[in-house]
């Protein structure tokens, strides 16, 4: 077990020049960043009574345990996600226990739910790769369709209809809307960082903060406002 590990913020080739997978630098006392793999199989998820078709995240393995074999299942199985639609949002098939507001004292199974976005099939474990978090899933008794729920102080509630369009989680036609990685709104600041890399400080939109790595293809460091208005997954170069 890795005990108060760095985990740094670097791009990691693995299987094919196509794929790569982006790790946040941040001070770990864990086992490893976790990768996850869109599945095919979609879940139900009723949003103050509306019901939407959403994706399913099934654990893969650490990215530190990936070897060329499991590399190459890996792009296998985007590959075979390449001909499907994207789901708006996707429920991350690991359980946790979470108590309810009207009920605190018998925890229920809960998933996590996390905006999705186009030509992504991967996320990790890490801040879920600046994806937002949309609440949590619980399975409604005796269906198969989830409902959604969000956090009120540590305890779970179903999700409203007003909340819902208030958290942009719903549009007022109660559509479900796309919500992937928020864009950076400021940068304070770019140093160099490991042999060939670059380290920004920058703000997200949705008012996180975030240290992002940059690979440089020269010698040149990117300037801060180079950063603003590109989404996290568009700074992986420069």
């Amino acid at each position: 077990m890795e005990s108060d590990a760095f985990h740094l913020h670097i791009i990691r080739q693995i299987g094919t020049p196509h794929h790569e997978i982006l790790i946040t630098m941040e001070y770990k006392s864990h086992m490893g960043v976790q990768l996850y793999i869109l599945d095919r199989r979609p879940a139900s998820l009723v949003i103050a009574g509306t019901r939407h078709q959403i994706g399913t995240l099934r654990r893969s393995w650490k990215l530190t345990e990936i070897d060329a074999e499991r590399a190459a299942e890996i792009s296998a199985a985007e590959e075979n996600l390449k001909d499907g639609a994207a789901p708006a949002a996707a429920m991350v098939a690991e359980v946790v226990d979470m108590p309810l507001l009207e009920a605190p004292d018998r925890p229920v199974a809960a998933h996590v739910v996390i905006g999705w976005e186009a030509n992504r099939h991967t996320v990790t474990d890490m801040a879920w790769d600046f994806l937002p978090a949309l609440g949590f899933a619980v399975r409604a008794p005796g269906v198969d369709d989830f409902v959604l729920h969000e956090e009120r102080e540590g305890r779970l509630a179903p999700m409203t209809i007003a909340r819902a369009v208030e958290l942009s989680i719903l549009d007022e036609a109660g559509q479900l809307q796309w919500r992937g990685q928020p864009a950076i709104v400021k940068c304070f600041g770019v140093r160099p960082f490991i042999q060939t890399h670059a380290i920004a400080e920058c703000e997200l939109a949705d008012g996180r903060s975030a240290e992002l790595v940059t690979k440089l293809t020269s010698d040149d460091l990117p300037s801060t406002g180079w950063y603003v208005g590109k989404l996290p997954s568009e700074t992986r170069e420069f």
